[in-house]
């Protein structure tokens, strides 16, 4: 067996079964957004990392430095928002071939510098080395939550109702237009939305906070690998199913106006994944209250399905017709 037949999180499963994590202090071990560690009186501490591989995550053909910096940081945030924690403080560890330009560094770090300064959060650390000739990016990002507040992808139950904020697919797409030469400097208003949606994510942390702050969902994910993918992940640790009405996924108009043109299709909106969107469920007598959420925020809220008995993802037409999608979602070793 190789690692391409045991695929990502089957790895993750063998790596961490040589580990005792037999610890009281542990709240949330592998398995979740970020771990959760019980810091003292009620508080949690919430630590996530993420790496990006130059090639495999980012393009430098058409990724500038500054807009690396900024997305390697706001991806790790967007795992503490998920969380409902708020981001505190990162460590940056980073790879680079010795003939790497230091304006490269200096533009990078203005980047990062710019997402901390927007996210309250503070560099405490890292490490630097130097590589062949590929930069590896390694983020490690503390936040912190009440401990009563912190939300994890088990919870979710038979009735309630699944939400997304924002729209779905608009970073695939913008990474699609990126492949196919479009330049964000020169391009129609639509396409250059969607190539900012995927050079610029912006994670929602002050949304999930208020949704955690006020016990409203029983559940919740960013959407990282994808939308089937992410919803598989609630699915399978709250052992239930997930309900998904494909006519209610909500797309933006740039990509509506652009899809047939660069012929975008549903794998585009299911598994593209890099939304940084946030997917929760909420029981049903608590989805009247998302109305103060979405006038606080200017936050579109998304009602696209609901949790049934049983494990899963299942996708629905507009005739209630179950569809095969035929994909979920982004795996690195598949």
């Amino acid at each position: 067996m190789n690692l391409g037949d045991l695929g990502e999180f089957g790895l993750i499963d063998r790596i961490a079964g040589f580990f005792d994590r037999d610890n009281s202090d542990i709240v949330i071990g592998i398995g979740d957004d970020a771990a959760a560690i019980r810091k003292g009186e009620g508080i949690i501490s919430l630590v996530t990392s993420d790496m990006l591989l130059e090639d495999i995550h980012f393009d430098l053909r058409y990724t500038a430095p500054n807009q690396l910096g900024e997305k390697a940081l706001a991806v790790n945030i967007s795992d503490i928002a998920a969380m409902g924690g708020t981001p505190r403080f990162f460590l940056l560890s980073i790879a680079l071939p010795k003939d790497t330009e230091v304006d490269f560094v200096e533009n990078f770090s203005k980047g990062a510098a710019l997402a901390a300064s927007r996210f309250g959060v503070t560099l405490i650390g890292g490490d630097t080395v130097a590589s062949d000739d590929k930069i590896l990016i390694s983020i490690t990002l503390i936040g912190e939550a009440p401990e009563r507040e912190v939300l994890c992808r088990n919870g979710a139950n038979p009735g309630d109702q699944i939400f997304v904020t924002g729209t779905i697919g608009d970073s695939a797409a913008g990474l699609k237009l990126l492949k196919k030469g479009i330049n964000i400097d020169n391009c129609s208003p639509e396409n250059g939305e969607l190539i900012k949606k995927h050079l610029s994510p912006s994670p929602r942390v002050d949304v999930a906070r208020y949704i955690s702050r006020n016990h409203l969902a029983t559940s919740m994910i960013d959407i990282s690998d994808g939308l089937l993918k992410d919803m598989g992940h609630i699915c399978e640790s709250s052992k239930a199913q997930g309900k998904i009405w494909l006519d209610r996924i909500p797309l933006s108009s740039s990509y509506i106006r652009v899809a047939k043109d660069h012929g975008f299709n549903i794998k585009t909106v299911l598994a593209g994944g890099e939304d940084y969107e946030l997917l929760f469920t909420i029981p049903m007598e608590k989805v009247e209250e998302l109305d103060k959420l979405e006038r606080n925020f200017d936050c579109t809220l998304t009602h696209i399905g609901e949790i049934c008995p049983g494990n899963g993802v299942l996708l629905y037409d507009h005739e209630n017709n179950i569809i095969d999608p035929g994909m979920t979602g982004y795996d690195h070793f598949s």
